[in-house]
């Protein structure tokens, strides 16, 4: 293989399943803007088409009444696309730096998703306040950078909660518009929050985030955190978890949640 070849290598996502068909993600570098190119695809027993046309949609999730996936324009930051299929799901979303994660409650009609909040007057949040131009950072901790990322301190991923409703004649969701259902930032722990998910029943949400802030003592436990609006609890091993936080797959009844 040589250089100019890698245009045509194509990754293929893991599998969701849609009624009678199949989505998956088609993920390909693209040469000329040093960028990845992906979009949603359809398979069925004997077609395929393509689902979405954005310069990069990925992480499908379908259900009954609502689907949804992360989608970006070029050099632009994903955004949360919701409706009642894929092929209609307008933007809810209009985070600076972008969703990273998300997951649908079907049922309640909600969707819970992580991005990350810059602070003021740091990455473009403040036209007036170009990159050279921002604050020196006063480094405190060893957990100051993540790989891919670069800088974390100062844009913590946090959760967001968003109700989900068909938008009719508004222009909530059309392209080009500016309105966009409102979020509900929730209470998290200080460090960042990852992998959020709904309980079986829609009545609580979770994140997982490290066990206590690093506070100049790296700690690379982590657990899982009931969140609320206006509480957090953290909870060792909560019922609905697939996974324990040593790693186990066992989900014992016993588990509680600890303020």
């Amino acid at each position: 293989m040589n250089p100019e070849d890698l245009g045509a290598v194509a990754e293929y996502s893991s599998p969701v399943l849609r009624g009678r068909d199949t989505v998956i993600t088609i993920r390909r570098p693209d040469l000329e803007t040093n960028t990845y190119l992906a979009q949603l695809f359809s398979l069925t027993e004997d077609s395929s088409r393509r689902l979405t046309h954005s310069w990069s949609d990925s992480n499908p999730q379908c259900g009954r009444n609502w689907s949804g996936y992360l989608s970006a324009e070029k050099k632009a930051a994903p955004q949360l696309f919701v409706g009642d299929s894929l092929e209609t799901a307008h933007q809810i979303t209009d985070n600076h730096l972008g969703v990273s994660e998300f997951v649908l409650d079907d049922s309640r009609a909600r969707a819970l998703y992580v991005a990350r909040v810059a602070e003021p007057g740091r990455y473009g949040l403040d036209d007036a306040i170009p990159a050279a131009e921002e604050a020196p950072r006063r480094i405190t901790t060893a957990t100051y950078l993540a790989n891919g990322l670069g800088y974390t301190n100062d844009r913590p991923a946090r959760a967001f909660l968003v109700d989900l409703a068909e938008p009719g004649l508004g222009t909530v969701g059309l392209r080009g518009a500016s309105e966009v259902p409102l979020s509900t930032l929730l209470t998290t722990p200080d460090t960042d929050v990852h992998d959020p998910q709904f309980s079986p029943h829609g009545t609580r949400v979770s994140v997982i985030s490290s066990l206590r802030p690093d506070w100049g003592q790296p700690d690379l436990r982590s657990t899982v955190w009931l969140l609320g609006e206006r509480s957090r609890h953290r909870s060792t091993c909560p019922p609905w978890t697939s996974a324990c936080t040593d790693g186990s797959t066992k989900t014992p009844s016993c588990c509680s949640a600890t303020p």
